[in-house]
C-alpha cells in the first residue's frame, strides 16, 4: 500500500481511499480465506467493483423504506444491478470455498500462499478463518457451503469496509493536526527504527497510535448506529416506556459526543483522553457496539487500522487537501453509505519523509 501511494505523492490532493480499501480487501481476503487476490494491483478488480456498488445500493434501499418490499423493489432499476452484484459475490466466495475443501482433502493446503509466506520467515504456518470454520465444525459432516459462504462473506465484507473508513479518517484527522502527527512519527521512529514494516508484535507498544485510533473511532465511527430488540419492559430515565419487543436504534454518533460522558471538548480531537479514561458508563465508548453482539472482528480491524496508519506516517508526512481552510476542530461532512463515510471522499496531500 505505501510503495503504491508513491504515484500519489508529492502531487498535490488526491484520494486516499481506494489506496487503503484495496489493501484493506486483499489483507481481509487472505486472513478469512487464504487467497491473495491482488486487488492492490488492480484499480478494477470486478469484486471490489462489485462489493462497493453493492453498499451504495444497500444503503439507497435503506433509506427509502418504500424499497423495503421485494415485491416493489423488483420493478424498479436497482433490482437487476442489486443482485448482479450478490451474485457474482457469493459465486466468487462458493468457488474459493469448494477449491479449500478439496485442498484440505488433498492434504494440499500447507501449500498456499499464505502458508508459503510465514514458512520463508521460520513462523508456522498460518490458518486461516475458513479454514478453521471447515475443520472444527467436522469437515464434510460439518458446515455447509451455504453457511460457510454467510460466516465468510460476513467477516469478508464487514471486515474491508470497517477497517478502511477507520483508517482513512485517521489520515485526514492526522493531516488536521500536525502536533500530533508529529508525536505519532516519533513514536513510531522510536519503536520500529529502520524496520520497514510493522509486524503484530509491535501494536502493542503503540500508546499514541492506540490513543490516535480510539479518538478517530470516537469522533468518526465506521458504524454511526446499531440496533437492538428489546427483552424486556424497560422505563427510561425520562419516564418513557420502551414495551419488550420494540426494536431499538442506539445512535453511536451521538453517545461518542455526548458532554456528559466525555467532557465540555466533546467535539475536539484529542487523543490524550485515552490515556487515563475513566468512563461513567462502560457503553459511552461502542465504535463496536457494545455486549454480547458486538463486533465479532473488532481486534482484527483494530490491528488492521494501526497497521495502515504507521506504515502510511512512517513514509509519508500528511498534508490537509489544497482547498481545507476550515477551523481543525469543524466536524468533517459525512454521508450513509452502509458505513459513515466522508463527503469529500479523504482527499489529503502526502509528501515524503527524507
Amino acid at each position: 500500500m505505501v510503495d503504491r501511494l508513491a504515484e500519489a505523492s508529492d502531487k498535490g490532493t488526491f484520494s486516499i481511499w481506494k489506496y487503503v480499501t484495496s489493501y484493506t480487501m486483499d489483507s481481509v481476503c487472505e486472513t478469512t480465506m487464504g487467497t491473495k487476490l491482488g486487488i492492490q494491483k488492480q484499480d478494477n478488480h470486478p469484486f471490489l467493483k462489485c462489493f462497493e456498488r453493492f453498499t451504495e445500493l444497500v444503503a439507497t434501499r435503506t433509506l427509502m423504506p418504500w424499497l423495503h418490499s421485494d415485491f416493489i423493489y423488483r420493478f424498479t432499476s436497482y433490482y437487476k444491478p442489486y443482485y448482479y452484484n450478490i451474485n457474482f459475490m457469493t459465486s466468487f466466495v462458493s468457488k474459493i470455498i469448494k477449491e479449500k475443501r478439496q485442498a484440505l482433502l488433498d492434504g494440499t493446503n500447507s501449500k498456499n500462499a499464505i502458508d508459503e509466506q510465514n514458512n520463508d520467515t521460520g513462523k508456522p504456518a498460518t490458518t486461516t478463518f475458513l479454514e478453521l470454520l471447515i475443520e472444527y465444525s467436522g469437515g464434510d459432516r460439518g458446515y455447509t457451503d451455504l453457511e460457510l459462504r454467510e460466516e465468510t462473506m460476513v467477516m469478508l465484507l464487514a471486515g474491508t469496509d470497517t477497517s478502511a473508513v477507520g483508517a482513512s479518517f485517521a489520515a485526514v484527522m492526522l493531516s488536521k493536526h500536525q502536533d500530533m502527527q508529529e508525536k505519532l512519527y516519533q513514536e513510531i521512529m522510536e519503536i520500529l527504527g529502520d524496520k520497514d514494516s510493522v509486524a503484530a508484535e509491535d501494536l502493542p507498544r503503540f500508546k499514541y497510535l492506540d490513543a490516535v485510533v480510539k479518538e478517530t473511532l470516537r469522533l468518526y465511527s465506521p458504524v454511526p448506529i446499531t440496533a437492538r430488540t428489546a427483552d424486556r419492559d424497560f422505563v427510561l430515565p425520562s419516564g418513557r416506556k420502551i414495551v419488550k419487543g420494540s426494536g431499538v436504534i442506539i445512535h453511536i454518533w451521538g453517545t461518542h459526543r455526548n458532554p456528559k460522558y466525555w467532557g465540555a471538548d466533546a467535539e475536539v480531537f484529542r487523543p490524550e483522553r485515552f490515556f487515563d479514561l475513566q468512563l461513567d458508563h462502560p457503553a459511552a465508548y461502542m465504535p463496536f457496539s457494545y455486549g454480547p453482539r458486538n463486533c465479532l472482528g473488532y481486534q482484527y480491524a483494530s490491528m488492521s487500522m494501526k497497521t495502515v496508519v504507521a506504515s502510511l506516517v512512517k513514509r509519508y508526512k500528511i498534508l490537509p487537501a489544497e482547498h481545507v481552510v476550515e477551523d481543525g476542530e469543524k466536524p468533517l461532512r459525512v454521508k450513509f453509505d452502509i458505513m459513515m463515510k466522508h463527503v469529500d471522499n479523504y482527499q489529503v496531500q502526502l509528501v515524503r519523509r527524507k
